[in-house]
């Protein structure tokens, strides 16, 4: 089980070598975003944040 809500695209690779996960980028490109896999693994997603200017 994954415990880490701020995992990075680093620690997932270091994690898929060891226990031959799908890579980083394989699911990024599943799931659109880095953000998008972490909600997918029921992680916390990022969440944006806008200024007015945006």
């Amino acid at each position: 089980m994954i415990k880490n809500k701020d995992m990075t695209v680093t620690e997932w690779d270091a994690l898929a070598k060891k226990y031959k996960y799908p890579a980083s980028s394989r699911l990024i490109y599943v799931f659109g975003s880095w953000n998008g896999v972490k909600v997918a693994l029921g992680l916390e997603g990022n969440k944006r944040r806008y200024s007015e200017l945006d």
